[in-house]
């Protein structure tokens, strides 16, 4: 389980030009959807699959209550990269252009929810 800092900022992969390990880099004037969780560990679990080692990720996670107009840009399953840093400063990158996150946002009364499914070849920490 790691400790990530409390912001998170969420690219659909068409607001992406590229992806490295350690850098989101958007297209021109494409800005991210930044959300803010109030404690988040994310629970990464190693799966052996046919093709090889995947570390998932599979949560979801309550977030400070998000504007309506931004609530509603993430309504169902959309592919995308999470970025966000951990307890060091260091940069988490979450998904990549070729396994993106699949990440929706469920509205609720107090706080919204964010779903967040995800399997990569590399661990991101």
């Amino acid at each position: 389980m790691i400790e990530i800092c409390n912001i998170l900022r969420i690219y659909k992969l068409s607001q992406l030009k590229a992806v490295t390990e350690s850098e989101v880099i958007p297209k021109s004037g494409e800005k991210p959807l930044t959300v803010y969780p109030d404690h988040l560990d994310l629970e990464l679990s190693p799966d052996q699959q046919d093709g090889g080692l995947l570390y998932k990720i599979e949560q979801t996670i309550p977030v400070s209550k998000l504007p309506e107009d931004e609530a509603v840009l993430f309504p169902i399953p959309t592919p995308s990269i999470i970025e966000g840093e951990n307890t060091t400063g260091k940069k988490v990158i979450i998904g990549t252009p070729e396994c993106p996150a699949s990440v929706y946002i469920i509205p609720h009364l107090q706080k919204d929810q964010l779903s967040v499914a995800c399997s990569m070849q590399k661990s991101p920490f």
